[in-house]
């Protein structure tokens, strides 16, 4: 098949490095994909995946599109001017809508949300990457099918150190991770900023790495009460190489509108255990019907809680090994490769129609 994807920005964040994850995996399986965006090919991917810059003022015109048999629009914007595009054209390309998160759960797409709920309501074929997020979209969209192509995980990156065995957890650790960037409103960075705060008070040991694309240092200072370490715009190879080479911890406070949270599935990957928030996506990480035993849950925006979880976790050794083996398994069963099949299929079912 020939696949084209629209995308707006090349910017480093987890939705668009799962753009061109797919595109790369769906290339592998023999199919001809093209990423169009409106910004440079991202200097911080290192995979080769077919990609082209186009204009920002014209967007994606019938020029792009028409060669390709599948359109799959990223965002609800690009997917209204596609639409209208190939309908004013009455071309025969079938156009497909990827959510990876509802906007409609942000407060920063108030403004346009007109437009979310016209794109929403066309008559597209719509794949998500959870079944979780099917389902909320359901409750908004009811006359809607929202098929679910699962999420992927970069392996030959996230990974445990080669000598990790698992007596390594028994040392405390001594390392909290927080990552995303702190003004996007679901992922509520600042309550784990405090959590962190306040278990530091009882474990002055504890020290603070923070990993965002955009740097509010000066805001989230006072909030934790100290950042041993803030870097920005990391690629996701030393993403995982700093999982790796520190004894730690993360904490992923976000709250339900979470499409999927992918930092908390590489986070276990590379053998630490997490605590997150008792939110749907972070539930249904694991198999359906098996112990939700990866992470200690809290209720979302309680920094005390979020803040004694962590605290058990550096105080129990049984408590370590458990998150830890257990991230580790559920994380084994997260590729690219399986999610390429499930898009295939889904496609093939497009074309059919």
């Amino acid at each position: 098949m020939k696949i084209a994807y629209l995308l707006e920005s090349t910017g480093l964040c987890g939705g668009v490095k799962v753009v061109f994850n797919q595109a790369a995996a769906l290339k592998v399986r023999g199919h001809r994909v093209i990423v169009f965006a409106k910004q440079p090919y991202p200097d911080w991917l290192q995979k080769n995946v077919p990609f082209r810059e186009v204009s920002g003022a014209t967007g994606f015109g019938l020029q792009e599109l028409e060669p390709y048999q599948i359109i799959v629009a990223t965002s609800p914007m690009h997917l209204l001017q596609a639409y209208q595009t190939l309908k004013a054209a009455r071309a025969e390309n079938r156009l497909v809508h990827f959510i990876q998160g509802y906007e409609g759960d942000c407060q920063e797409a108030e403004l346009f949300m007109n437009h979310v709920i016209c794109a929403y309501t066309l008559p597209v074929p719509k794949i998500t990457i959870s079944a979780d997020l099917s389902a909320r979209l359901l409750t908004h969209y009811p006359q809607g099918i929202f098929e679910c192509c699962g999420q992927g995980l970069e392996r030959e990156l996230f990974h445990p150190p080669a000598e990790f065995m698992p007596g390594d957890a028994v040392v405390a650790p001594d390392w909290v991770f927080i990552v995303g960037p702190f003004e996007i409103s679901i992922k509520r960075i600042s309550v784990a900023l405090e959590a962190f705060r306040i278990a530091a008070n009882r474990r002055p040991e504890l020290k603070l790495i923070r990993i965002s694309t955009v740097d509010t240092r000066e805001r989230e200072l006072p909030i934790a009460g100290a950042i041993h370490e803030y870097h920005v715009n990391l690629p996701p190879e030393r993403v995982a190489e700093l999982f790796r080479s520190h004894n730690g911890i993360l904490l992923s406070p976000s709250s339900p509108g979470e499409g999927f949270g992918l930092p908390a599935l590489e986070a276990m990957a590379c053998g630490l255990p997490v605590v997150l928030t008792d939110i749907p996506s972070y539930r249904s990480f694991g198999a359906p019907g098996t112990p939700r035993d990866y992470a200690l849950f809290v209720p979302v925006d309680d920094a005390p809680a979020m803040a004694a979880a962590l605290l058990e976790v550096v105080g129990s050794r049984a408590i370590r090994k458990v998150l830890i083996n257990r991230g580790l398994a559920v994380a084994e069963t997260y590729s690219y490769g399986k999610v390429a099949e499930k898009m295939e299929a889904f496609f093939q079912c497009v074309k059919k129609d």
